[in-house]
C-alpha cells in the first residue's frame, strides 16, 4: 500500500594610523562581559569507543531573542532578490510572490561610515560596514543583514554586535545563514582572524539569532571556515613557533529551530596530531586527523535535533593508516584509506548517525586480492565505489556499495555482478540510486548498464544488469530523482546512430525493478536526450518524447508529441519536473539552417495522472532568442521580450504568476516493523524547499528520504513544500509495530479481551475475521492515555506491512475478508485495558453502502458523520452502523433541503443543480435531487466546487465561505479553504469574491479570476462578469490580463475595470490595480483622484499614482491619463521609433510606434525623447 566554504582570510592589510596593541582590547570592552574560557572536548582517537557525547560550547556572545515557545521553522525567504550600494546606505529588493509586487528597503549609517562588503544569497542580504579614517583608510567594524518576511510583509534588518577597532574579515550567506570572522590587529598593521560569528533569521520570533565567540584569547586563529546547508564549521589553529600557525581544533555551529537557539560545539585534537580537510553538509562535519604530515583517521560532528545534543565521531585506526578521500552527504561519512606510506587504496570507511538509536555507527571493508578503490561516491545515504584490478587487456572492475539498515543496525555491503569482466565508466550515486556502464577493457566500448538500490522495507540491495549485446552500445548514461536513461546505439554506415532510450526506475512498493525501452524503427534518431528531478525527456529529430515513473500509480506516463515533419527539436531542457522545448521548421527553398520560432512546456500532473503540455506557436518570421527553466517556471525570449510560463498546481493551469506548490508524496511501506526504515518518495510541483515532520522529533530537509522509526506506533508525517508561489502542505499516517510474534486470536467475530496488561506499553495481535465486511477495535480502561494509537495492519506475501486503519482508541477497517490474517498494534498504554473486537456477520460487505430516500413533498435532511453516519430525515433521526462508508440519499419530489457536516479531515465536495458529492479519504456521501443545500466542511483544508445552472447565477465568495444563487438552487457553504466556482450552463453569470483581513491578490482573464490571501482561495471560472472587492484590510493588489481581441481598461482610484470580448473583470477598493493587454487594439483610461496624482506612461507601461492608489496599464496601444483635481503631473516618454508631441491647454498627446499616449487636464506635462528615432514636438 501506498501513501500518499568560504576560506577565512589569514591576514588583510589596514591603515596603520588606527593600530592599537591586543593588551588593551579588554579595556575597550570591545568583546566583554561573558569571559573567554570555552570548554573544549578532546577528541580520542587511539582508544576504543566510537564517539564523544556532546557539551555546548558555553561562554560566547550570543545575543539571540529569548525563546518563549518552540514553534519555530526554518524560513524560506523569496529568492528573487536584488541589493546595491550607495556610499553609506545599503538598498535591497524582493519580488514578493504572494502580492507579485516588488517590496524594497534600505539600512542607511552615518556619513562618515561606508558600505565595504555587499552579499547576497537565498533571499538573505548582508554587508560590512566602515569607518571612514585618515587617509581614506576604512575597518569594517560591523556586519548587518535583511531578509523579507512575506507574512510580515516587511523586511527585518539585523545587527552584529559593534566590534570597535576590530575588523571583520570575511563575510558569507548560504542557505539563508550569515557568517563571518573577526579580525585583530597584528604587529604588522594587519588584521588576523580569530573569532567566528553567525546569525539567522528566526521567523515565529521575528528576529535575527546571532553569535559570536570570543574564546581565542587574541592568540589563537580562525583558519578555515565553511558556510554550507545551515551548518557553520571552522578550524583553529594555534601558534606554531614561525609565525604561522597549526590546526588543533574543529568547531560548528548550527541553528536549531525547535530549541529556537544556536547550538555549538569545539573539538580539540589528541596530542600529536593535528586538524584537515574540512567540510561540511546540511547534517555533519568531517574533517582528516593528521599524524604527522599524514592524514591517518576522520573525525565528524553532527547535531542531534531531537536530543538537542552534538555527536561526534572518530574512525579508531592510527597512525598506521592513510587515509585519501573523504566525503559526507547526508549525515553519512565515507572515506578511502590505505597503509601509511602506501599510494594505494586498498578499503572503505563509513559512517552514519543512527537517528534510531542516537549514536554513531561505522565500519570498514579492505581488500587484499589486488583489487584497489577507485571512485568513490556518497549520497542519500549510499556509499558506491568502484573496484580496479589491472588486466593483461587493461583494467577490470566491479561496483561495490553499501547502507545503514536501521533495522538490523548493521552496514549492508554488496557488489554487483560483472559477468563478462568489463571496466567500469560512468559510476553515479544520485537520490539513492547507483548506477554505472560496463565497458570492453580493450576497445572502451560501452556495452550495458548496472545499477542498484537499496530497499529499506524489505532491508535488502536490488540489481539492475541491462543485458550487453554486440550489435548496440551505451551511451550518455544519467541519473536523477530515482530514474535511470540512457541512450542506445547501433552502428551504421555513417557510424553510431543513438536509436533507442531506455529508462529504469524501481518500484519501492512492488520491489522491483521497472524498465521502459522506445525500441524505435531503424530509421528512428535520438538527437536530444535529458534526465533531471525524476523525469526523461527526448527528441526524435521532429517530436518529443516525456516519460516519468508514477510512484501513486505504479505505472510509466508519457506524452508523445505528433509534429509536422518540417519540425525540428532544436533545443530541450528539463528541470525541476518542468521540460521545455524550442521547435525550429524546414524551409525547403532556402539552404539555411531553421531558426526556433516554437516554445513548447510541459510538466507530470500527479493529480492529474498524466502530462500537463502546451505549445506556445508564433508567425514564420518569429524567433525564439533563448530558453531557460529558472524560478521553477520557463522562461524563453521573442524579439527582445521576455515570456514567463509557470504551472498553478491547484488550478492546473499554465500562467504568468510564480508557480503555485502542491504537495505530493509516496509512502513506501506504509507501515513497519520498529526501526525498520521507510522511504518517502516526493512527487511535489511547483516547489524548490522541501521540510519534513516525521512525528517522532526527527525532521528533514532532503526531497526525498528514508527514516526510521524506533517506537511502536501510530506516526502523521507532514510535508511543507514551498516554491516562488507560496508554500502547501500535506500529511499522511504511517504505523510501526513490534518485531516480535503476536498474541494470536485466531478467528474472530465479536469479542471483548479484558485486563490486557501490555508489555511496554504495547499489545500485538494477529487475528482473522469471521465473515466479510467491517471490524472494529476499541480500547479503554485505566491504561488509556492521550498517546494511544492504534493501528490495524496487513501484510504481504513479502512481508510488507500495509497500514489499513488507525486511531486513538476506536478504528474502524471496511472490506476485511474472511479467512486473511490481519494484525492490530495497540501503543501508549500505561496499565491494563479493556480490548473490544467487532466483525459481525451480519455487515456483508455490501453494508458499507447504503441508500435512504426522501419524500414527494417538502424534506428537510441533516447529515452528520463522525464514527459513523447521522441522518435526519424530516425529524426522524437513523444511526447508520460505522461499517457504513457511503451514503447516498435521494430528494425526490418537492423543495428539498439538505444540511451536510463534514469532518475534520480533508474533504473534497462538487455539487451541481442539486447533486452534491463528498469525499473525505474512505467516507463517501451523495446527494440528488435537493433544492437548497448548506455545506459545512469543519476543520481540515477542504475544498469545494460549485456548478450553475441553465439560469442566471450568482456566485459569491468571502474567506472561508460562499454561495451559489439560480435557477431554482441555493448552495452555502461554510469552513472551506478552497472554494471553486464554474459558470458552464449557460445563462448570464455573476461572480463577486471578497477579501479577507490580511494581504489578498485578485488575478483575473476572460477565462477565470482568483481571490488569495489569509489562508484561503476563491476561484470563478467562465462566469462573464466577475467583482473582486477589497474591504477588509491588508495591502490588496489586483493583477488583469487581457484577450487577443481589443480590450479596454478604466481605472479610477476607487475601481478598476477591464472589459473584453465575452467577460468583463472590475476591481474595487484594492490598494494597486495591473492590467495586461495581450493583443489586439487595447485601449486604456487611466484616472486621478481630486488630490496630487502622477501619471508616467511609455512604451513598456502606464501608472497613474497617487494617496492610496497605484493603477498600472501594460502593453497598452492607447492609454489615456485624466487628471482630476489637486496639483498633477504627467511624464509621456517616447518610443525607439519615431514619436511626435503635441500639446494643448488640456490635453498633450504622444503618438509613434503604433502607440498613442495621452494626457488631459494635467498641471505639468514632461515628455522625454530619450529611447531613440527622429521626434518632434
Amino acid at each position: 500500500m501506498k501513501r500518499l566554504g568560504m576560506k577565512a582570510r589569514k591576514e588583510r592589510q589596514r591603515p596603520r594610523s588606527r593600530r592599537l596593541r591586543l593588551e588593551n582590547l579588554e579595556a575597550r570592552h570591545l568583546l566583554s562581559g561573558i569571559g573567554l574560557q570555552v570548554p573544549i572536548v578532546p577528541l580520542t582517537t587511539g582508544g576504543p569507543g566510537p564517539a564523544v557525547e556532546s557539551q555546548a560550547i558555553s561562554g560566547d556572545q550570543d545575543t539571540s531573542v529569548q525563546a518563549t515557545a518552540a514553534t519555530s521553522q526554518k524560513y524560506t525567504a523569496p529568492s528573487d532578490t536584488q541589493a546595491w550600494r550607495d556610499g553609506a546606505t545599503v538598498h535591497y529588493q524582493v519580488f514578493d510572490p504572494t502580492t507579485s509586487t516588488w517590496k524594497s528597503g534600505s539600512t542607511t549609517y552615518t556619513a562618515n561610515q561606508v558600505i565595504v562588503d555587499l552579499v547576497h544569497e537565498d533571499g538573505v542580504v548582508a554587508w560590512t560596514v566602515a569607518r571612514k579614517y585618515e587617509g581614506n583608510g576604512t575597518i569594517p567594524h560591523l556586519v548587518g543583514f535583511a531578509i523579507y518576511d512575506t507574512d510580515a510583509g516587511a523586511w527585518v534588518t539585523g545587527e552584529s554586535d559593534n566590534l570597535g577597532v576590530l575588523s571583520v574579515e570575511s563575510l558569507s550567506t548560504k542557505d539563508g545563514v550569515v557568517a563571518w570572522t573577526v579580525g585583530y590587529p597584528t604587529g604588522t598593521g594587519g588584521y588576523q582572524a580569530r573569532e567566528v560569528g553567525g546569525a539567522v533569521y528566526d521567523q515565529a520570533l521575528g528576529a535575527w539569532q546571532k553569535f559570536q565567540t570570543i574564546g581565542s584569547q587574541g592568540i589563537k586563529s580562525i583558519e578555515n571556515l565553511v558556510n554550507e546547508n545551515g551548518m557553520l564549521a571552522w578550524t583553529i589553529g594555534t601558534p606554531d613557533g614561525s609565525g604561522g600557525y597549526t590546526e588543533t581544533a574543529v568547531a560548528a555551529a548550527t541553528y536549531d529551530y525547535s530549541a529556537q537557539a544556536w547550538q555549538r560545539y569545539q573539538v580539540n585534537a589528541q596530542a600529536g596530531t593535528t586538524i584537515g580537510g574540512l567540510d561540511a553538509s546540511k547534517d555533519a562535519v568531517t574533517w582528516k586527523i593528521n599524524y604527522g604530515s599524514q592524514a591517518g583517521d576522520v573525525g565528524a560532528l553532527l547535531y542531534d535535533t531531537a536530543l538537542q545534543k552534538w555527536r561526534a565521531f572518530a574512525s579508531q585506526t592510527g597512525a598506521s593508516t592513510r587515509v585519501y578521500d573523504v566525503s559526507v552527504a547526508e549525515g553519512t561519512i565515507a572515506w578511502t584509506f590505505g597503509s601509511a606510506g602506501s599510494s594505494l587504496k586498498t578499503g572503505v570507511g563509513v559512517a552514519m548517525y543512527d537517528v534510531v538509536r542516537g549514536g554513531w555507527q561505522s565500519d570498514s571493508v579492505s581488500y587484499s586480492d589486488g583489487r584497489t578503490v577507485g571512485e568513490l561516491t556518497n549520497g542519500d545515504g549510499v556509499v558506491a565505489w568502484s573496484l580496479v584490478r589491472s588486466t593483461g587487456s587493461g583494467t577490470q572492475a566491479d561496483v561495490a556499495f553499501t547502507t545503514f539498515d536501521t533495522a538490523s543496525r548493521r552496514w549492508v555491503f554488496g557488489t554487483a555482478e560483472n559477468p563478462s569482466m568489463m571496466d567500469v565508466a560512468e559510476l553515479t550515486n544520485v537520490d539513492g540510486v547507483v548506477a554505472w556502464i560496463y565497458r570492453e577493457p580493450a576497445t572502451g566500448i560501452q556495452r550495458s548498464v548496472g545499477a542498484a538500490v537499496f530497499d529499506p522495507g524489505r532491508g535488502e540491495w536490488k540489481h539492475f544488469l541491462e543485458g550487453a549485446t554486440s550489435i548496440s552500445k551505451v551511451a550518455d548514461l544519467q541519473n536523477a530523482g530515482g530514474l535511470v536513461g540512457w541512450k542506445v546505439t547501433y552502428t551504421g554506415t555513417g557510424g553510431d546512430v543513438a536509436r533507442d532510450v531506455v529508462v529504469i526506475a524501481y518500484d519501492y512498493g512492488l520491489g522491483q525493478w521497472q524498465r521502459n525501452f522506445t525500441n524505435y524503427a531503424a530509421s528512428a534518431q535520438i538527437t536530444h536526450m535529458v534526465v533531471a528531478d525524476g523525469t526523461a525527456a527526448w527528441a526524435t529529430v521532429n517530436d518529443v518524447h516525456l516519460l516519468t515513473y508514477d510512484r501513486l500509480q505504479d505505472a510509466w506516463k508519457s506524452y508523445n508529441s505528433t509534429n509536422s515533419p518540417l519540425a525540428r527539436v532544436y533545443e530541450l531542457e528539463a528541470d525541476s519536473g518542468l521540460v521545455a522545448w524550442t521547435l525550429a521548421y524546414v524551409d525547403t527553398s532556402v539552404s539555411a539552417d531553421p531558426k526556433p520560432r516554437d516554445v513548447g512546456y510541459a510538466i507530470y500532473d500527479p493529480a492529474a495522472q498524466a502530462w500537463n503540455q502546451t505549445v506556445d506557436t508564433y508567425l514564420a518570421d518569429d524567433i525564439i532568442e533563448w530558453l531557460v527553466i529558472r524560478d521553477l517556471s520557463v522562461q524563453y525570449s521573442r524579439g527582445g521580450t521576455t515570456y514567463v510560463r509557470s504551472f498553478d498546481a491547484t488550478n492546473q493551469v499554465w500562467f504568468t504568476d510564480p508557480a503555485v506548490p502542491q504537495s505530493v508524496f509516496v509512502v513506501e511501506p506504509t507501515a513497519v516493523t520498529a526501526k525498520r526504515a521507510i522511504r518517502f518518495s516526493d512527487m511535489s510541483l511547483g516547489a524548490n524547499d522541501w521540510q519534513w515532520d516525521f512525528g517522532d522529533g526527527y525532521q528533514s530537509q532532503y526531497r526525498s528520504t528514508t527514516h526510521a522509526f524506533a517506537d511502536v506506533g501510530v506516526y502523521q508525517v507532514v510535508q511543507t513544500v514551498t516554491g516562488p508561489g507560496g508554500s502547501d502542505t500535506s500529511t499522511t499516517k504511517i504505523a510501526v509495530v513490534p518485531t516480535d510474534t503476536p498474541t494470536d486470536l485466531g478467528t474472530v467475530s465479536s469479542s471483548i479481551l479484558a485486563s490486557q496488561s501490555p508489555t511496554d506499553g504495547v499489545l500485538w495481535y494477529k487475528l482473522t475475521p469471521n465473515a466479510d465486511g467491517a471490524f472494529t477495535v476499541s480500547v479503554s480502561g485505566a491504561g488509556v492515555s492521550p498517546d494511544t494509537a492504534i493501528a490495524f495492519v496487513t501484510v504481504d506475501s513479502q512481508g510488507l506491512y500495509s497500514l489499513l486503519g488507525s486511531g486513538t482508541t476506536n478504528v474502524g477497517v471496511s472490506g476485511v475478508t474472511a479467512g486473511t490474517s490481519y494484525y492490530v498494534a495497540i501503543s501508549g498504554l500505561t496499565d491494563a485495558v479493556n480490548v473490544q473486537f467487532d466483525n459481525p456477520a451480519t455487515l456483508p460487505l455490501a453494508a458499507s453502502q447504503q441508500t435512504l430516500f426522501g419524500t414527494d413533498g417538502d424534506d428537510v435532511v441533516d447529515v452528520s458523520y463522525n464514527s459513523g453516519f447521522v441522518v435526519t430525515i424530516n425529524g426522524t433521526t437513523v444511526n447508520l452502523d460505522p461499517a457504513v462508508v457511503n451514503l447516498e440519499i435521494l430528494g425526490f419530489g418537492g423543495n428539498d433541503t439538505i444540511t451536510l457536516h463534514g469532518g475534520d479531515g480533508d474533504e473534497t465536495a462538487s455539487i451541481r443543480g442539486g447533486h452534491v458529492s463528498i469525499s473525505s479519504g474512505p467516507i463517501g456521501f451523495e446527494g440528488d435531487s435537493f433544492e437548497t443545500i448548506v455545506y459545512d466542511a469543519a476543520g481540515g483544508a477542504d475544498v469545494v466546487h460549485l456548478y450553475d445552472t441553465a439560469g442566471d447565477d450568482v456566485f459569491t465568495a468571502k474567506q472561508g465561505a460562499g454561495s451559489l444563487v439560480g435557477g431554482g438552487l441555493s448552495v452555502a457553504v461554510r469552513n472551506v479553504e478552497y472554494l471553486h466556482g464554474y459558470a458552464t450552463a449557460g445563462g448570464t453569470d455573476v461572480a463577486h469574491l471578497y477579501d479577507s483581513a490580511a494581504k489578498d491578490l485578485l488575478t483575473a482573464t476572460a477565462d477565470w479570476t482568483r481571490l488569495t490571501g489569509g489562508g484561503y482561495l476563491a476561484r470563478a471560472k467562465g462566469f462573464e462578469y466577475a467583482h473582486g472587492y477589497s474591504t477588509a484590510g491588508g495591502n490588496d493588489a489586483a493583477v488583469m490580463t487581457g484577450t487577443a481581441g481589443d480590450d479596454t481598461f478604466i481605472a479610477t482610484p476607487e475601481w478598476a475595470r477591464l472589459t473584453m470580448p465575452g467577460a468583463m473583470v472590475r476591481a474595487k477598493g484594492f490598494d494597486s490595480v495591473t492590467a495586461a493587454g495581450k493583443g489586439g487594439d487595447d485601449t486604456a483610461w487611466l484616472y486621478g483622484s481630486n488630490g496630487d496624482d502622477v501619471y508616467t506612461v511609455g512604451p513598456d507601461a502606464a501608472v497613474m499614482t497617487g494617496a492610496g492608489y497605484r493603477n498600472t496599464a501594460v502593453a497598452f496601444e492607447t492609454v489615456v491619463g485624466v487628471a482630476g483635481g489637486g496639483s498633477d503631473i504627467a511624464h509621456l516618454e517616447d518610443t525607439a521609433g519615431d514619436d511626435v508631441f503635441t500639446a494643448a491647454t488640456n490635453r498633450a498627446t504622444l503618438v509613434g510606434s503604433g502607440l498613442e499616449f495621452q494626457a488631459r487636464n494635467f498641471d505639468y506635462v514632461h515628455a522625454y525623447g530619450n529611447n531613440g528615432g527622429t521626434d518632434v514636438a
